[in-house]
């Protein structure tokens, strides 16, 4: 990439802007230019990051209505850092589901993972029935290496649930994997106590790790 602070009519290296910045034309041919020299490292940059996050490009501008592709190509891309990849799918069993009395039927059951920076991101698809009774909470486990390094509380719901919380827990906390820590997702399946309820639950969600 082309530094900054060697590029035409910038502003120099300053305690306010350590590379450098851009600056207006005051209308004498001063400003800094519209050039590849100034501009094709930037688009260079988003091109290959969306390139490296497996985002399929749908050809519009980044908005609500479309979905904001650049914003999900950095979560997903290796533009952060350390990244372990795509863990291998695990199955999700019912044992993992935790709700006093209810029983559970599974359509899809699976979930995986991976690390990028100083992130975890856990992407889950889940449907089915369960029977009548209170809210359900899930136990996710992770690799001990991962799993050493998670902090109490999340960093950031990717995609939101009402009502959801999200903390790592301890291993004499987890019912499943006692000698283990692992993630646990409360209230992931809503019920009111009396009707069965038919779930479906596909999301991604990050967590802090040191």
């Amino acid at each position: 990439m082309i530094k900054l602070e060697d590029k035409q009519n910038v502003e120099p290296v300053s305690a306010e802007y350590p590379y450098g910045n851009i600056k207006d034309d005051t209308g004498t041919g001063n400003g800094t230019p519209v050039n590849t020299a100034v501009y094709a490292d930037i688009h260079q940059f988003f091109a290959r990051m969306a390139d490296q996050s497996g985002i399929t490009i749908n050809d519009l501008p980044d908005n609500a209505t479309n979905g904001f592709q650049l914003f999900e190509a950095l979560l997903a891309s290796n533009v952060l850092g350390l990244k372990t990849g795509w863990s291998s799918e695990v199955t999700i069993s019912t044992s993992n589901l935790k709700s006093p009395g209810r029983t559970f039927v599974l359509s899809t059951s699976k979930y995986k993972y991976k690390v990028f920076g100083k992130t975890l991101m856990i992407l889950i698809d889940l449907t089915g029935v369960a029977s009548a009774g209170p809210v359900a909470d899930i136990y996710l486990d992770v690799e001990d290496t991962i799993a050493e390094k998670l902090k109490g509380s999340y960093l950031q719901i990717v995609q939101i649930f009402n009502g959801l919380v999200f903390r790592a827990i301890s291993g004499d906390e987890n019912p499943d994997f006692p000698t283990r820590k692992a993630i646990k997702i409360e209230n992931i399946i809503g019920g009111d106590g009396v009707n069965d309820t038919q779930f479906a639950v596909h999301g991604s969600y990050v967590f802090e790790i040191e």
